[in-house]
């Protein structure tokens, strides 16, 4: 009876361990926009066998979704947050943003060294598109492309709108 306590005891901790490194693998392929089905694949492959999964694709799927659920009230300050630490790495890395009186993202605006040397070079014919507004958050992805030397599309920069309407673009053409 002895062994079985000293058994239990030692095994506890790793158990919690292999929990934890599974639960981290997950929530860093979620961060990696990498999806259930295919984060389940690659637990499989690295691991060897099923046995040594202990979870299926259904609760990957349902991690990733309390991870985002979590996430949720603080996207928008982990996307400017990540904005600005970029900023600091690149002196040439540039972002504007504007939130309204709900402290809610009504637009924003980037671009980084490559982009801006692409626009110095290729910038004669820009061409702006948007999108529909197909995301979570119901706004709107802008950016503004041109062609190399070898007809290759190049981006100039991007941004992000709340509406379609003519200020919001205008804000966007101003920066």
């Amino acid at each position: 009876m002895i062994w079985l306590s000293q058994s239990i005891s030692i095994l506890c901790p790793l158990i919690i361990l292999w929990m934890m490194f599974i639960r981290n693998f997950i929530l860093d392929c979620s961060k990696a926009n990498i999806g259930p089905i295919l984060t389940f694949k690659v637990l499989k492959e690295t691991l060897g066998v099923f046995d040594l999964i202990s979870c299926t694709v259904g609760d990957i799927r349902n991690v990733s979704q309390d991870i985002k659920a979590y996430a949720h009230g603080f996207d928008v300050q982990m996307v400017l947050d990540d904005k600005a630490k970029k900023k600091e790495m690149s002196e040439s890395y540039t972002y504007y943003y504007e939130v309204n009186e709900k402290n809610q993202l009504v637009t924003l605006f980037w671009c980084d060294g490559l982009m801006k040397r692409n626009y110095h070079m290729f910038g004669d014919i820009v061409a702006f598109d948007s999108t529909y507004n197909t995301n979570w958050y119901c706004m709107i992805f802008t950016h503004f492309t041109g062609k190399d030397n070898h007809g290759r599309p190049v981006t100039f920069a991007a941004g992000l709108v709340c509406n379609e309407k003519t200020g919001a673009f205008g804000w966007l053409f101003r920066v």
